[in-house]
């Protein structure tokens, strides 16, 4: 699932199901439940206010082409940095380990 949580949402949602353990209950036998769970429980609280819609993912859809989403390689550099995304979706080391490499160099380089 393409969801990011703050710490606050997290004791949120372990002390919801601490004293609703029903909620829990209700997706045990569920096919998909992960699409819903967190959404209702979240949207349905006080902290309803401070979702934010963007999953922080730089993925690349190859429009027709055979692999969904596109593997990412060197040449999507410059639109990976340019981007406000945290993580990318996906790297393969064995169709482009250098992108992979200058990506880990520039975190490294930060710390």
């Amino acid at each position: 699932n393409w969801i990011n949580f703050s710490k606050e949402i997290v004791t949120y949602i372990l002390e919801y199901l601490k004293i609703h353990p029903e909620y829990l209950s209700k997706f045990e036998h569920t096919l998909c439940g992960d699409e819903i769970f967190f959404h209702t429980l979240i949207l349905n609280s006080p902290y309803a206010s401070k979702v934010v819609n963007d999953s922080k993912r730089y993925i690349e859809y190859d429009s027709g082409g055979p692999e969904n989403p596109r593997t990412l390689k060197m040449k999507d550099l410059y639109k990976i940095e340019s981007s406000n995304a945290w993580f990318g979706r996906k790297f393969n080391d064995k169709v482009d380990n250098e992108v992979i490499n200058v990506i880990y160099s520039k975190i490294e380089s930060k710390n």
